[in-house]
């Protein structure tokens, strides 16, 4: 069985790779370009370091490259990257592509493949900019041609064609818009080593899967208003969980304090664990939670969970369904909100009458605290029904 450390190693690599960009011109400085880019690495808590710097006024080369990650003991050995379209701007480094070698690596039977990956349009902070001290870092494209993992010889998971486009704001009280595809991707399912998991599996049809991948949103940097408006992961006869949010407050000084946190919470001692967590909830009131989606699109994975379940039981789909239909109502008739019994209650038999799709939607007339959220959930959890404005929907 694969050791959580190594995966952990075999997939940041090249996950991290393709992300350490996320972030009338002069000619560049090299040796201010590779401080700012060692800032810039330290900023996202990593550590670039290369043998030897060399290039001149529009492109350079890096060998050797070594990354380290603060959560990953061993070191990455990245190799040779090549920087073209060199420039300076008032605050920042533009790079016109950063091309990153093909990455390979294989630990305890285990390898992973990443090929074509770059990066364009990246703007590098200066290392002494508030930019680079806030971790943002931004680019027009970020692309992976193709990354695999195989086990013994058997390929587990393979995606092709992952793309990230930003559109970076025209002012400050414009967002950064962003989208994200991956035009496919494939995964073998049946080396599940549990039995109970290997055996739903096998009775659900979904040995082997494939689909697709699609994000869109928008990041107001200055209000920190973070929307997403498209986070699709299609399974190809099965479904797609599709998930939008929207929240404010999350701006680059709330991520820089949230890490910073999130640091002294891991190193403090055992006596000042409560203090450290009553910063952390200080911090979580500047974040505002505005709405929320949770759908799915049915396509033909509910009949398949029906009849799976009902040859368990004895019985049949159909049946199965009607008792589904008859219980909600029951265990919803606790939280004493008939109307949002009956809401519920519903859009469940519509969607078990007709498969096509369900969606739970939070939606408060105005922005809720997340420190509120968290509040209630702690004392009244009912009322987070309420207070976030739940609602259940189906066929729609």
């Amino acid at each position: 069985m694969i050791g959580t450390r190594t995966m952990a190693r075999l997939l940041w690599a090249p996950s991290l790779l393709l992300l350490l960009p996320l972030g009338a011109a002069q000619a560049a400085d090299l040796q201010r370009l590779g401080e700012s880019l060692k800032a810039a690495a330290s900023a996202q808590d990593m550590t670039l370091e290369w043998s030897d710097l060399t290039g001149n006024d529009a492109s350079a080369t890096l060998n050797n490259v070594v990354l380290r990650f603060e959560s990953v003991d061993d070191p990455v050995e990245v190799g040779t990257v090549t920087l073209t379209d060199i420039s300076e701007e008032a605050d920042h480094f533009l790079i016109g592509e950063a091309r990153l070698p093909d990455y390979n690596v294989t630990e305890e039977g285990v390898s992973v493949s990443a090929s074509g990956i770059s990066v364009n349009g990246l703007e590098v902070p200066f290392a002494t900019s508030a930019e680079r001290e806030a971790g943002l870092l931004l680019y027009d494209r970020a692309g992976l041609d193709s990354v695999s993992i195989t086990q013994d010889g058997t390929q587990l998971f393979e995606l092709s064609g992952l793309n990230v486009t930003l559109t970076k704001p025209e002012s400050e009280d414009d967002p950064l818009e962003f989208s994200g595809t991956a035009n496919s991707f494939s995964a073998d399912l049946s080396k599940v080593e549990d039995v109970r998991t290997k055996a739903v599996l096998d009775q659900l049809g979904l040995q082997t899967i494939s689909g697709d991948f699609n994000v869109a949103g928008s990041w107001n940097l200055q209000s920190g208003r973070l929307v997403v408006d498209q986070y699709d992961l299609k399974v190809e006869n099965a479904g797609t969980l599709g998930i939008t949010s929207d929240l404010s407050g999350y701006t680059p000084a709330f991520i820089k304090s949230l890490r910073e946190t999130s640091e002294k919470m891991a190193n403090a001692p055992e006596d000042q664990q409560s203090a450290q967590s009553l910063a952390m909830l200080g911090l979580m009131q500047q974040l505002s939670f505005n709405r929320a989606s949770i759908r799915f699109e049915d396509e033909g994975l509910t009949r398949k969970i029906l009849e799976m379940i009902a040859s368990q039981q004895n019985t049949t789909a159909d049946s199965l369904a009607n008792q589904a239909k008859a219980i909600v109502p029951f265990a919803l008739a606790q939280l004493n909100m008939p109307d949002f019994a009956s809401s519920v209650s519903q859009a469940v038999n519509a969607f078990l009458d007709d498969p096509q799709n369900i969606e739970i939607t939070a939606a408060p007339a105005t922005g809720v605290p997340f420190a509120q959220i968290m509040a209630t959930a702690m004392s009244t959890p009912q009322a987070l029904i309420k207070q976030l404005g739940v609602s259940v929907t189906a066929n729609e």
